[in-house]
């Protein structure tokens, strides 16, 4: 039988001792259970990689467009360059 994916399942999970009482500090801290600490941490974890993602995208588009700029820029050098060397 295929599970919906809203379906809570459980899940047996290792861990170091001093990894497990960090995330249970945390919980007690915004009281709530060790549970719901590890679900939002690995939620989290998603969402930052969604950005990650995203701003990996960003820097490449932003590198085309430099490489278009400094392609441009080049080519009007050498434009000039030629106007400057043609006989008056």
């Amino acid at each position: 039988m295929v599970r919906k994916p809203t379906a809570i399942v459980t899940l047996t999970l290792r861990l170091r001792e001093d990894l497990r009482r960090k995330i249970e500090r945390e919980a007690a801290k915004r009281e709530h259970s060790l549970n719901i600490e590890i679900v939002e941490r690995l939620e989290a974890s998603f969402v930052g990689d969604q950005i990650m993602a995203s701003a990996e995208r960003s820097n490449a588009t932003i590198r085309a467009d430099i490489k278009k700029f400094t392609d441009l820029a080049t080519s009007l050098m050498e434009r000039l360059d030629k106007e400057d060397t043609k006989p008056k």
